[in-house]
């Protein structure tokens, strides 16, 4: 059985038969690609291949065809353990639900392992995470042609880098922000402070506004230590920022609305699928317990609509 061949004849068949687009395909290869790896971990793969193009190991072509209802599940759990939403979490089984069902249809295995499984987005619609990819559109969709365009810039890619509270933002100074260690010391109540870096990413961004913020108070009357300005060098308010972070995402065209918690949740999200362990990052973001951050983090259960033995 040529599982390879089957993979690229079923593109070919969401191309010409569904009217799939591009963007589509491109999304259906990612989630078969993770798939692959579930089954077959990079680290494990004796095949020098990239892409799709793993799926031709004949070791991997026989788990793919020989998957079971159980394994199944340990996929669903292998994705809830990424911290992926629910929504996303659907979509990415239903790629590969998709493969089954024309793999059944070409008559190259008998039953669909995902038959029988319902996957629940979310009653309520669930706690929104954006990914890097939408943190990206959402940045570059702000207009920087004067000052206030980077300021705004650099506020998103801050909340995002960082995971700080909005207010934890707004109430920075100067002297709160360490050029060399790319670093920001976040003051709370009692006298209680907690250093966080800003990325190189968001450091840049940071560093650029700092110039041009010095060259416009420069040339006014009224100097100020805080880090973030208005117009008119006035504190900027919260919702003023929440206002702009609904228009940018509107702008970039993100379905979902991005505030400043959309933003910390997607910075804790990315943490912690690269490793952090949950108790180091609820001491970064400056958690009361570790508690308090799960409940932030908490994801809907994946229900199966029957039993699997």
């Amino acid at each position: 059985m040529n599982t390879s061949s089957i993979v690229q004849e079923y593109f070919q068949y969401l191309v010409n038969n569904r009217h799939r687009s591009p963007n589509t395909i491109e999304s259906y290869q990612n989630d078969l690609r993770q798939y692959g790896e579930f089954l077959y971990p990079p680290s494990n793969n004796p095949f020098e291949t990239s892409g799709l193009a793993m799926l031709a190991g004949p070791d991997l072509s026989q788990r793919i065809v020989e998957v079971s209802p159980q394994t199944v599940r340990l996929f669903c759990d292998f994705l809830k353990s990424k911290f992926y939403a629910p929504a996303t979490i659907a979509r990415k089984c239903a790629a590969v639900e998709g493969l089954y069902k024309y793999l059944q249809k070409a008559g190259q295995i008998q039953q669909n392992p995902f038959a029988g499984f319902h996957f629940v987005k979310s009653k309520t619609g669930g706690r929104i995470c954006l990914e890097e990819s939408q943190i990206l559109k959402l940045v570059e969709s702000i207009p920087d042609r004067n000052w206030l365009g980077v300021r705004d810039k650099t506020v998103a890619a801050l909340l995002y880098a960082t995971g700080i509270k909005v207010g934890e933002l707004l109430r920075l100074t100067l002297a709160d922000y360490s050029a060399h260690e790319k670093s920001l010391s976040i003051h709370k109540s009692g006298g209680k402070t907690r250093e966080v870096s800003v990325g190189d990413c968001a450091g840049i961004l940071l560093d650029d506004y700092l110039q041009i913020r010095r060259l416009k108070l420069q040339a006014s009357d009224m100097p100020t230590e805080l880090l973030f300005l208005n117009r008119d060098y006035s504190p900027i308010t919260v919702r003023s920022i929440r206002r702009k972070l609904k228009e940018y995402g509107k702008r970039a065209g993100l379905s979902s609305k991005v505030t400043p918690e959309v933003l910390r949740r997607s910075h804790a999200v990315k943490m912690l699928r690269q490793g952090v362990g949950i108790e180091q990052l609820a001491l970064q973001l400056g958690y009361l317990s570790v508690a308090a951050l799960k409940q932030q983090l908490e994801l809907n259960e994946i229900q199966p609509t029957k039993d699997i033995k």
